[in-house]
């Protein structure tokens, strides 16, 4: 009864324990190569089934409990996932590159409702949070483990894990167990947010070495985007905070271990001289940068496809199984959520998505100026900062992130609609 009860509690902190390995444990059974029987399918797909699973599960308890209450930011989700699937897979015709399309981008979405529908006092779903997040510090840790004393490990796994191509901008980039440093610094790019949030509500120290080590991991996984996202996100969350001398603080400690990586690096001048060029030639299309060719590339696509190359035909999905020169797919929007979403199911699925940012937005200003600094906030700063980074990396296609960003939407939204019945 004990082992039911915690799993009933904990069974989306396992869940992200199980898939944050899981990369790991895949590469050690079968490798890194796509599967090729039944077997590997199988393994391949075990963080699906885990997750078909709590799903599952899930859905078992909103039944039992008799209580279904829909708010109009689910109905919006319901709408646009649907918009999606119907229209990518009818303009698809790809029943095989549709799976793995949705597998990446919506099969995470599902995630929401479970949030949405919680029956659990609020007070022990933010204490959810707070467990996913210390577990993402610990994956900082684990990952300035392996880069400083376990660097074969390391090196191993990225040999792996990349086909023999090993991420590096000036020094070989940090990915600690995901094993991808875009991912990775992603996740800490949250987890800076999170507990710069709980270093605002109740000033505990404790909290700048959390800081401080995510900090270090961020700059280590040399992710300009995650970095620049995280540093708006910082000034916007500690004004809408009004606390000018936490801000400061904050600013300090990124300054300081963004100067100790950079020494580590090469040198804090160069280093930041390389991150603000780099990022300002990709502000002004400047041609032979590499994502800026590609946006180039998409002009013609983008004009001759109005509801996309559907499911699976643009993004990662498109540039991992098909030729540059096959015209039945674009393989141009690897970098930018936004552009792939128009190659993939067209201007109606990005306008509706950001008719349903819009109203996420309205809601919290609402809620904000009733209820003032709390959780939602925190939500509402994470939500700019991933659409800031969804400008030039499809954020809501990785791994792992996608399953956090939508389970704290639907944290949002179930907030919304407690405050409605009291």
């Amino acid at each position: 009864m004990r082992i039911l009860n915690y799993f009933k509690e904990n069974n989306l902190l396992l869940f992200f324990v199980f898939v944050t390995f899981f990369p790991t444990v895949r590469m050690l059974l079968i490798g890194s190569d796509a599967s090729t029987n039944i077997l590997e399918y199988f393994i391949s797909v075990l963080p699906e089934l885990l997750f078909f699973g709590i799903v599952f599960w899930n859905s078992i308890q909103w039944f039992n409990r008799g209580v279904f209450k829909l708010h109009t930011f689910d109905k919006l989700v319901i709408f646009y996932i649907a918009y999606n699937l119907v229209v990518g897979l009818i303009v698809a015709n790809d029943l095989a590159m549709s799976i793995y399309a949705i597998r990446l981008t919506y099969l995470p979405m599902f995630i929401y409702f479970i949030a949405s529908f919680y029956s659990f006092k609020f007070q022990k779903i933010e204490l959810i949070i707070k467990k996913i997040v210390d577990f993402f510090l610990l994956i900082a840790i684990i990952g300035l483990l392996l880069y400083f004393v376990f660097p074969k490990i390391q090196h191993y796994f990225l040999f792996e894990a990349s086909n023999g191509v090993i991420p590096e901008y000036f020094i070989i980039r940090m990915t600690s167990v995901l094993w991808t440093p875009v991912v990775f610094s992603s996740i800490m790019a949250a987890s800076i947010l999170y507990y710069f949030y709980q270093y605002l509500k109740d000033h505990k120290r404790i909290n700048l070495l959390y800081l401080a080590i995510l900090f270090i991991c961020l700059f280590l996984s040399v992710s300009r985007g995650a970095m620049i996202a995280i540093t708006f996100g910082i000034v916007v969350l500690g004004f809408l905070k009004m606390d000018i001398k936490k801000i400061a603080v904050i600013i300090l400690l990124e300054t300081a271990t963004f100067s100790l990586v950079g020494f580590y690096v090469s040198n804090p001048i160069e280093f930041g001289s390389w991150i603000v060029s780099s990022s300002k030639e990709t502000m002004e299309m400047k041609k032979g940068v590499t994502r800026v060719d590609l946006w180039q590339k998409s002009n013609k696509e983008l004009l001759s496809h109005p509801f996309g190359f559907g499911l699976g035909k643009a993004g990662h999905v498109a540039a991992r199984f098909q030729s540059e020169k096959d015209k039945k797919v674009s393989t141009t929007s690897t970098d930018g959520w936004f552009l792939k979403t128009i190659l993939e199911t067209g201007y109606i699925a990005l306008a509706f998505y950001f008719v349903i940012s819009l109203f996420f937005a309205l809601n919290w200003w609402s809620y904000f100026r009733k209820y003032g600094f709390d959780i939602l906030t925190f939500i509402f700063v994470l939500g700019l900062v991933v659409n800031v980074q969804n400008l030039v990396s499809n954020v809501l296609d990785f791994y792992l992130f996608s399953y956090f960003y939508w389970f704290i939407i639907g944290i949002f939204v179930l907030k919304l609609k407690r405050i409605s019945d009291v």
